[in-house]
Parts: structure tokens; sequence; C-alpha cells
């Protein structure tokens, strides 16, 4: 499902934000909100039209691409893509690796949950993934092997200081 953003259904449909509003209201278009924004369904906004996504594309002038909203916006992320394509976690041959799988899951689906959550469970659910962080730490620094401490050093130098500080701007915000 593709989506885009009120600003550029209003442009593809040529009607006033207030119309478009109001289209969703009344449930001629489909919409999500998401904090104080809305983002319709692109097959919706077509099917409004009559018009196939290539008739789109020519009246607005420019292919409609969706809003990016998802959590690859999020630079902690893109940080944690970074860290996890190291060899420590696509090494099957190294005993722990079963147990480090297990914790990058726990990581990106907290992540994740946390990204699409709002208030105190947002800041709980990042917390949750510096958790699976600290636990994939502990299981690295217990097995003491020295073949991975590159990587364990880009953990705790990148990734658990980013998460960290994204932890602490959602605490921020949910006390003011």
């Amino acid at each position: 499902m593709r989506e885009i953003s009120l600003e550029e259904t209003v442009k593809l449909l040529d009607k006033s934000e207030r119309t478009i509003r109001s289209y969703i209201k009344r449930k001629k278009l489909k919409a999500t909100k998401v904090g104080n924004k809305w983002f319709i369904e692109f097959e919706s906004a077509q099917k409004l039209l009559g018009n196939s996504p290539e008739d789109l594309d020519k009246i607005s002038g420019k292919p409609v691409r969706p809003s990016g909203i998802g959590v690859e916006n999020l630079a902690c992320f893109n940080v944690a893509m970074e860290v996890f394509s190291a060899s420590i976690w696509v090494d099957d041959k190294n005993p722990f690796w079963s147990e480090l799988v297990k914790l990058k899951c726990s990581f990106f689906c907290a992540l994740g949950a946390g990204y699409y959550s709002y208030g105190t469970t947002k800041s709980r659910y990042y917390r949750e993934a510096r958790a699976a962080l600290g636990s994939a730490v502990a299981l690295v620094c217990a097995a003491g092997s020295s073949k991975y401490i590159d990587d364990l050093g880009l953990l705790e130098q990148k990734l658990i200081p980013a998460l960290t500080s994204l932890i602490k701007k959602m605490e921020r915000k949910t006390n003011s």
C-alpha cells in the first residue's frame, strides 16, 4: 500500500486542503493520521480520479512517490543497519550466533515498535531495544573471543550512543 501526503494529494487532485480533509471525513479517500499529518492511500486517490498511476504521473507532471515515514528515516536505524552488517552478525559458525540473531531481532522489533508508538510507550520500547543491545555485548564479552573485538567496538561506539541519544530525546519530549 503506497501512501502520499496531504500536500501531495492536494496537488494531485487539484483540490484545496479543506476539500481533501472533507473527502477523508466522508470516507471518499482512505487515509491514516500519524501525529498531526494525514497520509492518503495512493490507490484511493487514483480511484477518486479514475485514472491509472501513469495518468496520475502525467497529471502531476512528475512521478508520484509516497512520502517516507518509515523507521528507515530514524538515524538510529541506519546506524543499526551498518553495525549489523559486521561479521559477528552474519558468521553462523560462531558458537553464539543463533542467540545474537535473536537479540538482533529483538532490537529491531523494539525499535520499530517504539518508532510507531507514542508517549511513554515509545521510550519503553526504545529502552527494550537498548537492553537487547546490552545483552548482545554481554554475550560477546562472555565468550571471550578476540575475533569480534572490532565488531563489538562498532556496537559500543556507534549504535548504543545513537540509541541512548534517541531515548533521551524521547524522554525530554515526554517530560515537557
